[in-house]
């Protein structure tokens, strides 16, 4: 069975662990949230990565700046009384997480 966008492409409790040992990058529009609302960005990032849930789950998507590249999305959980958005990818050469979107659901960024 291929590829589908109402599926997950990536181990949920793989991104939770490599998020939590510190193994996530994030770009520079999730780093520039986090900064702007939080002292310590890496921190929370694994906060609201602990808080994801598989009902979180919303869609995969392939990115446009990253052609071949599918992230998926998660919303609505629940980090310092606030529903989160989240898109990542999982890149299997490292293995790393790559945090493309982290802000409140709903927020511009």
């Amino acid at each position: 069975m291929g590829r589908t966008k109402y599926r997950p492409t990536y181990s949920l409790e793989m991104a939770k662990r490599l998020t939590a040992e510190g193994s996530a990058r994030m770009k520079r529009r999730a780093t520039k949230f986090l900064i702007e609302h939080y002292a310590h960005a890496d921190l929370v990032a694994a906060d609201v990565f602990s808080k994801i849930e598989e009902r979180h789950f919303r869609k995969s998507v392939e990115l446009e700046r990253k052609p071949g590249t599918w992230a998926d999305i998660y919303c609505g959980m629940v980090y310092d009384e606030t529903e989160w958005y989240v898109k990542f990818f999982i890149e299997d050469e490292e293995p790393v997480v790559e945090i493309w979107s982290m802000n409140w659901d709903g927020a511009f960024h």
